[in-house]
């Protein structure tokens, strides 16, 4: 379920970044609400409605072919007839199309929102381009929640799985067709790259996840002679798609294309993106560059660039984390002090550590600039402030170092509470 959660939240997030992009015209419109649409059929016809009023409001209807069979004239306010028919006056055939509605936002600007279309039996239904992702997520997600109920049968998590596939498929195709309609669509060219990476082995979910590193579980106390605990794998009988190094490359590639023709914050957030693939990838220097560009670009919103630092000072984190750990006698770490001193004996292994080291505190203290109240970059300043304390050389530092651990811990659990209450 939790994971159902985050699925949820992130699919929010798409459909509020969506909301602030200019598709035409390549002109950003601050604050600009998603319009909403709603398909209603009643007995004197079919009509599309919107809670907010539209300015010159045209809807159109494609084949999935790409060929435009259906267009309204220009209508303004909260509620427009549509009279679907093709260029010969007959209703459009049972089927899937692809529809753009356009609304004029300014003089100048207009934004265009699409979504899929489908008639069936004389009835018509409407999804919008968030709804196209989340028609292969959700599939994802049931079968790996499947796999966790008792006497779940194997085939049962095929079939969803499968169904999954299918449906990331058809979005591809969904999104290939709108890029190909409105090459300038930041939406489409996201849609475009969420779906791709989808069939190539990474989700949504997997991509947010990637972007936010979770925090790790804090060690046992001296003296348990436990060990810490790590998330439970996933089930064996649940199902992951391959990952294949072409279609992310792909998808990388669309959403480098959205950052050219998104506004800046939309910009910054599909450089993240572009950093997931590439941790996926294995390539963690070409990942890092991308992840610097968004917390770089000044213009985008301190949560975003507080992310991108963050990601990055976890980075660094384990980075120093894994050359201490290889240094460390796990009985004495483990039955008397976690943070006793490390002789580190390579000088190449010292000056990476150096290096990490330096490098994570300048990232966390930067993303707590930007963020003060962000309790997972606080956590992290805790992890950072042990490693120095690891690496102290006298008492006093040990002292002053674990002083400091400790204080922010306390912080960041105060914090993951205050957040835990929220409504």
């Amino acid at each position: 379920m939790k994971k159902l959660t985050l699925f949820r939240f992130w699919l929010s997030v798409v459909v509020l970044l969506w909301a602030t992009l200019s598709l035409a015209q390549n002109q950003p419109v601050a604050n600009k609400p998603l319009l909403k649409l709603t398909l209603v059929q009643e007995a004197d016809g079919l009509f599309v409605t919107s809670a907010d009023a539209v300015s010159e409001f045209i809807f159109e209807a494609f084949l999935l072919s790409g060929q435009r069979v259906y267009a309204s004239e220009p209508s303004t306010g909260t509620r427009v007839k549509l009279q679907l028919q093709n260029a010969a006056g007959k209703p459009l055939a049972d089927g899937q199309y692809l529809y753009i509605a356009t609304s004029k936002v300014s003089p100048t600007a207009l934004i265009k929102y699409f979504g899929r279309l489908t008639f069936q039996a004389g009835k018509a239904e409407m999804q919008d381009s968030s709804e196209v992702l989340g028609s292969y997520e959700r599939h994802y997600f049931a079968q790996r929640n499947l796999s966790f109920e008792p006497d779940t049968k194997q085939g049962d998590i095929d079939r969803e799985f499968q169904m999954f596939q299918a449906k990331a498929k058809a979005a591809v195709e969904f999104f290939d067709l709108v890029v190909g309609l409105i090459p300038n669509s930041a939406e489409a060219l996201l849609g475009q790259g969420f779906a791709i990476a989808a069939t190539a082995g990474l989700t949504v979910s997997q991509m947010t996840e990637l972007m936010i590193p979770p925090t790790p579980p804090p060690p046992p106390p001296p003296g348990s002679g436990g060990k810490p605990t790590a998330s439970d794998p996933p089930p064996p009988q649940a199902r992951q798609p391959e990952i294949k190094r072409e279609g992310l490359l792909r998808a990388a590639e669309a959403f480098q294309q959205a950052a050219q023709v998104s506004d800046c914050q939309s910009r910054a957030e599909s450089y993240l993106f572009v950093s997931t693939l590439y941790l996926t990838l294995n390539e963690a220097a070409t990942a890092r560059e991308w992840r610097l560009k968004g917390a770089t670009t000044d213009c985008a919103g301190a949560p975003t660039r507080s992310m991108a630092y963050y990601a990055l000072a976890v980075e660094n984190w384990s980075c120093a984390n894994e050359i201490t750990e290889r240094y460390t006698d796990q009985k004495r770490a483990l039955y008397t002090d976690p943070w006793y001193p490390r002789q580190i004996s390579s000088p190449a292994d010292q000056t990476k550590l150096d290096a990490c080291l330096v490098h994570g505190t300048e990232y966390i203290e930067k993303a707590l600039a930007l963020e003060p109240d962000n309790a997972n970059a606080v956590f992290y300043q805790s992890l950072l402030y042990r490693e120095k304390q690891k690496m102290a050389k006298t008492k006093a530092e040990r002292l002053k170092y674990g002083a400091l651990a400790e204080k922010a811990m306390q912080r960041a659990m105060k914090l993951f509470e205050r957040e835990r209450k929220k409504p």
